[in-house]
Order: structure tokens, then C-alpha cells, then sequence
């Protein structure tokens, strides 16, 4: 087992300050983290971890259908349960270290398993929407494009 000085602290952070809005379902906080868990920061562009995607998730889940809410949980869970499936550390995902987190994210979308894979893709594809709509993130992209 690899050694983590915090296990858990991002998922911590996002599901305290969660925890004091009104009105939010207790999955909520997990899908945000989910989603900020697999689209971290580069030197370049701000990731989910920089934005908060809390307010994504909120919107999600008032104006999508039953399916996509359940499938975006159900895919959150996933992510949170596998660790010991992709990376061999059973350890839930919210405990690993950023690069064990970086390693599950990557052997989950790669796994041979076809339903993980498709939880990891739905993942990526509400996250992307998330992320792309960003104004900070457009306007990083903005400024890589006019150079």
C-alpha cells in the first residue's frame, strides 16, 4: 500500500461545503468530486478541481431526465468503488493520491470490462460539458489559440 499524507482530502472539502447549501441532494458533492477528480489542472488550462462543479451537477439535476441522473450516479459510484479492480489497491478513490487517482481514472477507461469502461465514459462526457462551459477555461483556451 503507497503512502497518503491526506487520504480523502479533496472529497472531504467538496462534501463539507456542500453539506451547508440547502437543498441539494447527498450525491451531489460525490458527482462534483467525481467530476473534479477526473479533470485535474494543468500548468495551462484550470481543471474541474479549480472550478467548482457543483453548480453543473445542480443544473444536471433539475433539468436532465431520470436516466441521465441515475447513470451519472451510478457512474460516480463506480469511479469511488474500483480502485481494487484497475489499480489493485483497495482503497476507495476518494483516499488515493492525486497520481493513483490519475492511474484509476486511466485504467478505468481502458479496462476490459465494457460496463466500467462506459461508467468512466460517461463520466468524461458530463465532465467535458462541464468543463468546456467554463468561462475561465474558454478563455485559457482563447489565449493558447491566439499565440
Amino acid at each position: 500500500m503507497h503512502a497518503v499524507s491526506r487520504p480523502g482530502t479533496a472529497f472531504y472539502a467538496i462534501c463539507r461545503r456542500s453539506a451547508t447549501e440547502r437543498n441539494l441532494p447527498m450525491w451531489t458533492p460525490l458527482c462534483a468530486w467525481t467530476l473534479a477528480a477526473t479533470f485535474p489542472s494543468t500548468a495551462a488550462l484550470p481543471g474541474l478541481d479549480r472550478i467548482d462543479p457543483r453548480p453543473f451537477v445542480d443544473q444536471l439535476r433539475r433539468e436532465s431526465p431520470v436516466a441521465i441522473r441515475f447513470v451519472m450516479v451510478l457512474s460516480a459510484l463506480v469511479f469511488l468503488a474500483t480502485p481494487v479492480l484497475t489499480i489493485g489497491i483497495p482503497l476507495p478513490a476518494a483516499w488515493l493520491s492525486p497520481a493513483r487517482l490519475d492511474q484509476h481514472a486511466q485504467a478505468l477507461a481502458t479496462h476490459r470490462i465494457y460496463l466500467l469502461r462506459q461508467a468512466m465514459l460517461m463520466i468524461k462526457t458530463l465532465g467535458g460539458l462541464c468543463w468546456g462551459a467554463d468561462p475561465a477555461v474558454r478563455a485559457a483556451l482563447a489565449k493558447d489559440g491566439a499565440s
